[in-house]
């Protein structure tokens, strides 16, 4: 009994010791998480901000009997202008789905504390289901005036149902930038006057400097505050931050820029809050490198009548259109040659980012980067019915927009000569491309990246739409996303810029296209004799093979061509030229049959070029050019030309040459032999000495002629260089070396000797010389051995013979 009960205390005891580890160790879970904090004017001092609180709950605040939520705000924010009508507070349930919001609100702020805030909920209405466990709340709180210090602060939430505060995360106040100095230059550049203080720009001292003809208007950091629409009416004035738009800002106060004049210029301010931030009314106005923020109407609006005008480099955010045109009267004022390029535009909330009116005519809508927006990224609104004209929409990025990328409304202003290529349209809720209204085959959607759209193009206007050569996101038809009448034939088989290193397209009845600079294709004589040509002629140079390998190919190319109905195609003989600076006359042309690479029929190459003709009677034929890609081959390679071999001896023109001469010559880099020829005429015709020929070649630089040859004869000889053979084909020949040269005369026969008739020698005196005597000693003679000697010896060795005998005999008888 006693043993149990010590096990029994024993996991008692431990039970109890891990309980009470775990009470101390885990930390109170507090019945709201980390809130965030967003401010919609963060200056210090500000006396109307609006603060965006957002936690999550996690025990049921509904439950409780008087559900309150306090704040505690920093020391120096004041809350006592507060009422609860400056209070929203939403809810979305952590259980199921929706969203409710609470209907009565008291707002009562703590008598002793400026920045504490407790907020009663009087009335849950519709919330009431929504604040359960996990519910997510969002508390809306206007007229709080900031804390006049610029920091980064915090502030705590606490709810009814707890007694701890949770800290939010950290959220800034700033200082504002308060206005700067204001610098007035005439056209020679030389400083006229200096304003200060935040009314600046429109004050009555500077108002008249806006109507000077090329006059420059500086502006230094600083905020600045309009109290009415500047107006600029000076010829090529020039209005810019001296610091960038980051520093130099513009608080329009619904008010904006109005330009009345022909080129001006308006570079690098934030202008906020403005109803129209720039009006552009005249012709050669430039608007660049600005961020125009909150525009109720318009970020940039050309009208009434607005011609070369160009936007750039400009950010719009959260204006109601970014870019718009509207002509007091489509009919009669027209805005032509607009240049929109390089702009972001995002937040747009009314019409569409951009927006076309009728009468606008050489429109370039070019690389500006069109996303996030709650209506259509590019919009042609219903309008007079006056069509807009030669608009091009190029190389943009239309994305995540929250309706159609590209909008073309029903009874818009139709657009003609339009042309949209090179963009990314992709990801937007709605249609990539929505067509409503469209005219004629002069307008085509072609060589863009279209994607993941909710419908990638999507057409109601009956008109069937040129929109082949785009990437629908997939090689597959299977996965494509398109609507009816939309012609899409051939399509790419990858994104636009992994595809393809250039395009030309040519429309509305052409006869020619002149893409040799882009698409490494020109075409001429697409046309018949009554003149009728091709409704579209399209060409694209490929990065790489698109079909089968094909061997030593060096460039490859697309072509389609679709004839006019009228053309009659049996009169029609077209040339495709194709360009690549590496095609050398031995190059050849090749066609894509759809199964394999074939030679084309007609064709003649030189350097950088070939030309392939087409019809009916060709190969390809004149019906085969939909969608053919083409191909060059590079041809043998043709080894670079042998230098002459320089000829050493004999010397040409030497006429004392030995009848068996040897001929010797200069070596010829790259040689592999030389041809050799000796004859008796300057024709060669029969030479004495032929070495030429795969085996007969030499293979040094020297010959020697063995017999002898004719004295004072005139020979011929020569050498070329030589590389390759004959028989593998490669056989490479250098022009021949001669030269001429006359053998030694034959030797004269000698003349008889001449004789010479002596004269007597004297003889020479007789001289005695006498020798002296010379005596040489000879040397001692050796004297001889006797006889006797010898005998002694040998009688010796006998006696000493015998006794070495007897010892041994007598050893064996012991």
């Amino acid at each position: 009994m006693k043993k149990k009960f010590s096990k029994i205390l024993g996991v008692g005891l431990t039970l109890a010791l891990i309980t009470s580890l775990l009470l101390t160790a885990a930390p109170v879970m507090a019945n709201v998480s980390q809130p965030t904090v967003d401010v919609d004017e963060t200056e210090i001092s500000f006396d109307g901000a609006e603060y965006t609180i957002s936690f999550r709950i996690n025990t049921a605040l509904v439950e409780a009997d008087d559900p309150t939520i306090t704040i505690d705000f920093p020391d120096d924010t004041d809350v006592t202008d507060v009422g609860a009508g400056d209070i929203t507070i939403e809810a979305t349930s952590g259980i199921g789905s929706g969203s409710g919001t609470v209907t009565t609100v008291t707002a009562t702020p703590d008598p002793d504390d400026d920045s504490i805030l407790e907020i009663e909920l009087d009335d849950l209405g519709p919330i009431g289901a929504k604040i359960g466990a996990m519910a997510y709340l969002q508390v809306t709180i206007a007229d709080v005036t900031n804390p006049s210090e610029p920091d980064t602060y915090t502030l705590e939430v606490q709810t009814s149902e707890e007694d701890t505060y949770v800290e939010s995360e950290e959220y800034d106040i700033d200082a504002p930038t308060v206005g700067g100095f204001v610098y007035v230059y005439n056209p020679s550049n030389i400083l006229l006057a200096t304003y200060g203080g935040s009314a600046a720009l429109d004050s009555v001292r500077i108002a008249g400097h806006f109507a000077k003809a090329d006059y420059t208007i500086k502006v230094g950091a600083g905020s600045y505050e309009l109290a009415a629409n500047i107006t600029i009416t000076g010829e090529g004035l020039t209005l810019e931050s001296a610091d960038g738009a980051e520093d130099v800002i513009i608080d329009a106060n619904t008010f904006g820029f109005i330009i009345g004049a022909d080129e001006v210029t308006i570079d690098g301010f934030t202008i906020d809050d403005a109803g129209t931030a720039v009006r552009i009314g005249a012709e050669d106005d430039v608007v660049t490198n600005c961020v125009i923020t909150d525009a109720t109407t318009f970020g940039v609006s050309i009208a009434p009548e607005g011609v070369d005008a160009t936007v750039s480099d400009c950010v719009f955010e959260d204006c109601a259109t970014g870019i718009g045109f509207a002509p007091a009267d489509p009919a009669t004022d027209d805005m032509g040659d607009v240049d929109i390029t390089g702009n972001e535009i995002t937040g747009a909330d009314a019409d569409g980012a951009i927006v076309f009116g009728g009468g606008n005519v050489d429109i370039d809508i070019t690389s500006n980067t069109i996303t996030g927006n709650d209506v259509p990224g590019i919009y042609f609104v219903d309008g007079s019915g006056e069509a807009c004209d030669d608009i091009d929409i190029v190389g943009n990025t239309i994305s995540e927009n929250d309706a159609a990328g590209i909008e073309i409304a029903e009874n818009a202003d139709f657009p003609t000569d339009l042309i949209i290529k090179e963009n990314t349209i992709a990801d937007n809720t709605d249609e990539g491309i929505l067509i409503a209204g469209w005219t004629a085959a002069s307008d085509y959607i072609m060589f863009n990246d279209i994607s993941s759209n909710d419908t990638d193009v999507d057409n109601t206007s009956g008109i069937v739409v040129n929109a082949r050569f785009n990437w629908w996101g997939s090689a597959d038809e299977d996965d494509f996303a398109i609507g009816d009448d939309i012609d899409y034939e051939p399509w790419l088989m990858g994104e636009w810029a992994t595809i393809a290193s250039g395009y030309a397209v040519a429309v509305d009845d052409v006869s020619a296209l002149s893409g040799k600079d882009t698409a490494g294709v020109a075409v001429t004589g697409m046309d018949d004799d009554d003149g009728s040509g091709a409704d579209i002629i399209a060409a694209f140079g490929y990065i790489a093979n698109p079909e089968d390998a094909l061997d030593g190919a060096i460039a490859f190319y697309d072509l389609h061509v679709v004839l006019a109905a009228a053309t009659d195609a049996s009169e029609v003989s077209a040339k495709v030229k194709l360009y690549n600076n590496t095609i050398t006359e031995n190059s050849t042309a090749y066609f894509w049959t759809g199964d394999f690479w074939a030679e084309c029929s007609d064709q003649l190459a030189r350097d950088g070029l070939i030309w392939v003709d087409v019809s009916e009677d060709t190969v390809p034929a004149l019906e085969d050019l939909e969608a053919t890609p083409f191909a060059v081959v590079a041809g043998p390679e043709v080894a670079e030309e042998l230098a002459a071999p320089a000829l050493a001896a004999p010397e040409s023109g030497a006429t004392d040459v030995l009848l068996r001469p040897t001929f010797a010559w200069g070596t010829v880099a790259d040689a592999d032999g030389y041809y050799f020829e000796l004859a008796d005429n300057a024709n060669f015709v029969a030479p004495m000495v032929k070495l030429d020929g795969d085996l007969g070649r030499l293979i040094v630089t020297a010959y020697a002629y063995r017999t002898a040859l004719p004295y004072s004869t005139a020979y011929y000889w020569r050498v070329k260089a030589v590389s390759g053979t004959a028989d593998a084909g490669d056989l490479l020949e250098s022009a021949w070396a001669s030269a001429v040269f006359v053998t030694m005369a034959e030797p004269v026969e000698p003349l008889p000797p001449v004789v010479v008739e002596e004269q007597p020698v004297q003889p020479a005196p007789i001289i005695t010389i006498e020798q002296p005597d010379i005596v040489v000693p000879l040397p001692a003679e050796t004297p001889i051995t006797p006889a006797w000697i010898y005998a002694i010896i040998g009688v010796g060795a006998v006696l000493i013979i015998a006794l070495l005998v007897l010892i041994v005999r007598t050893r064996r008888v012991a």
